[in-house]
């Protein structure tokens, strides 16, 4: 597959451009949007290592993608930051140095950070369409990933009970926002709660 944009060309439409063209992730002049590329081979489920805590690193942390890759870990940081990821396959995922073989075009996932004991990783809460990113901020254009989906039997008969009845309602735990779907009494046993990023 061959892509029609190259990557530093997709992402300044997407208004991050790649200070170096063989950098590995970009931002927005304003740091309101951080963009890092994934590699599909190395999501472990919806999990992916944005910075390991290993002593000694990886020859790949002293790159110089890995210092622009870094800072932009810290401004991903940020209060009300979008943060993105462009999927990316490589041509050879044993390679040392890898290769872009093609990346994702129609869709970005959406991501959000985590630290534990000292790694930082991207959990993917969701994707978005390419032309939405490019026109507008992507929050209420989400679509969930099914890990981020919380079924019913996960609620106590006190949050049922509340939901019941309630077509839409936003609710909010924190600084992450739940969008809550149920229809009626009846049919709170397929009750949803799907999460949402609160951009």
């Amino acid at each position: 597959m061959e892509n029609e944009l190259s990557l530093t060309q997709f992402l300044a439409r997407l208004g991050c451009p790649l200070r170096i063209g063989y950098y590995w992730s970009a931002k927005s002049e304003d740091n309101s949007r951080v963009i890092f590329t994934i590699w599909s081979d190395q999501l472990n489920g919806d999990l992916y290592e944005l910075w390991p805590s290993v002593d000694p690193l990886p020859d790949w942390t002293r790159l110089p993608g890995a210092h622009e890759w870094r800072r932009h870990i810290d401004v991903a940081r940020g209060e009300s930051v979008e943060i993105l990821g462009v999927l990316c396959h490589a041509v050879d995922p044993a390679a040392r140095r890898r290769e872009r073989a093609y990346y994702d075009e129609r869709s970005l996932l959406v991501l959000a950070l985590e630290e534990k004991d000292g790694e930082t990783f991207a959990r993917v809460v969701g994707e978005v369409g390419v032309d939405i990113a490019r026109d507008a901020r992507v929050r209420g254009h989400v679509t969930p990933q099914r890990s981020a989906l919380m079924t019913s039997s996960m609620l106590s008969p006190r949050a049922l009970n509340f939901l019941s009845g309630v077509m839409h309602m936003e609710l909010s735990f924190g600084e992450t926002r739940w969008w809550a779907i149920t229809c009626c009494e009846e049919q709170k046993d397929n009750a949803s709660i799907v999460a949402r990023m609160d951009f």
